[in-house]
C-alpha cells in the first residue's frame, strides 16, 4: 500500500520533465523561425521606403 502513494508522486515528477523539455523545444522553434522570417519582414519593410530613406540605413551583414 506505500508503493501506491508514491506513484503519483513520480508521474507528476515525469510530466515537470516533460513540461521542461517540451518549453525549451518551444522555444528553439521560435528562435528558428525568427531566423527565418527575418528577411521577409526586412524585405517588406524595405519596399514601403523611399530610395533616399534605403541608401541612408544601416544594412546588417551576417
Amino acid at each position: 500500500m506505500k508503493n501506491q502513494k508514491n506513484i503519483p508522486s513520480l508521474d507528476r515528477g515525469a510530466g515537470v520533465k516533460e513540461a521542461a523539455f517540451k518549453t525549451v523545444v518551444y522555444a528553439f522553434l521560435v528562435l528558428c523561425a525568427l531566423a527565418v522570417l527575418f528577411p521577409f519582414y526586412w524585405m517588406i519593410l524595405t519596399s514601403f521606403k523611399s530610395y533616399a530613406a534605403y541608401n541612408s540605413e544601416y544594412i546588417p551583414k551576417l
